[in-house]
């Protein structure tokens, strides 16, 4: 048996690395034939290629593609061959390629991140002097930055001021303020401890402070200041909530020689 090629080659095989048209001639002592094959050598191994492992805000989404040619399949982890495919939710995401030149599949785990939620750090107060207060950051993980820089999960507050938290992610920032004040108010009686007192006469003892305060007289009034019309002992507590004074008025009757 002969055998003659195309390239005039006369070989029993012949190897190719490019596409084309090959023919193969044979020939014997009884006769000849010929063949012909049409050799098509493209393409290349499917590489799909997701981006890393992520971590994502709520409400963020991520669209993951594929850039597969016309001839290669692809199958994303749900079963859908889109070209695309939009991440909402927390999880492992694959995409598959096939063509005739092989299989491939890359990964990626997506996790979703809530940002911080929102908190309190309780109402306004006020102390009296020489009182301290503990603020307390809600229990996190996220970093907490207090008002003067500090990181700590407490923070001792001594002096009249607006305090403030911010806790904070990748995802947004939360932030609360407390306004802390102090009672200086010290009321100051300055009625005379005994006053005379004549039939007919109206005495007024009047125990205004210049600030407000809560006052109690023995006779049950709570007004600032009192008429007197008989004589007696009359007792005045002033107070604020951080300070109390009480003073002792003997309003007694003029003798008359």
């Amino acid at each position: 048996m002969n055998y003659e090629w195309q390239d005039g080659s006369t070989g029993p095989d012949f190897t190719t690395t490019q596409s084309g048209v090959f023919i193969l001639a044979v020939n014997n002592n009884c006769g000849s034939a010929t063949d012909t094959i049409v050799v098509d050598i493209s393409g290349v191994p499917p590489t799909p290629v997701l981006p890393a492992d992520t971590t994502l805000c709520e409400g963020i989404s991520l669209t993951l593609t594929s850039t597969a040619d016309a001839e290669t399949t692809i199958e994303w982890q749900n079963g859908s061959s889109a070209p695309a495919f939009t991440v909402t939710a927390a999880g492992v995401y694959t995409l598959s390629e096939s063509n005739r030149c092989g299989d491939a599949a890359d990964t990626i785990t997506v996790a979703y991140l809530d940002a911080p939620d929102p908190f309190t750090l309780g109402s306004d107060t006020t102390l009296c002097p020489g009182e301290t207060l503990t603020l307390n950051a809600p229990s996190t993980l996220y970093a907490i930055m207090w008002q003067d820089g500090s990181d700590q999960s407490t923070l001792v507050v001594n002096q009249a001021a607006t305090y403030s938290l911010q806790i904070s992610n990748e995802c947004g920032t939360e932030s609360d303020e407390f306004v802390l004040d102090y009672d200086t108010r010290v009321p100051q009686l300055n009625l005379a401890p005994s006053i005379s007192w004549c039939p007919g006469d109206i005495v007024t003892l009047d125990a205004t402070q210049p600030f407000p305060a809560a006052y109690s007289w023995s006779t049950g009034a709570t007004s600032s200041s009192i008429q007197i019309v008989t004589p007696g002992v009359y007792t005045i507590e002033v107070s604020t909530p951080c300070n109390t004074l009480s003073m002792d008025v003997d309003v007694f009757q003029e003798q008359i020689a």
